[in-house]
């Protein structure tokens, strides 16, 4: 149901945005490009592909909640939460 569907939703979603500022404050982007090395460089694109990883995760994740929410409300429900948001890829 409703309730269980915020339950894991709530904790999966704040534990993934939770990993995504801890990436983000140790982003060597930061530096100055004067001072930037060509293993700064490797450390920031292996950054890079674990916060593009943590995105689709969350992404994955806002999906199966809105497809969960359409299961489990029935129209005039839905209809009071007004549009649901469309998902991008």
């Amino acid at each position: 149901g409703l309730a269980e569907l915020l339950a894991s939703y709530r904790p999966k979603y704040l534990a993934l945005t939770d990993e995504m500022v801890a990436l983000s404050r140790h982003s060597t982007m930061d530096a100055a490009f004067t001072d930037f090395q060509p293993e700064d460089w490797q450390r920031h694109m292996d950054l890079t592909t674990k916060l593009e990883k943590l995105q689709f995760e969350r992404r994955e994740l806002n999906a199966r909640a809105i497809s969960q929410l359409r299961a489990v409300l029935n129209e005039p429900q839905l209809a009071q939460l007004g549009p649901l948001p469309e998902l991008r890829e």
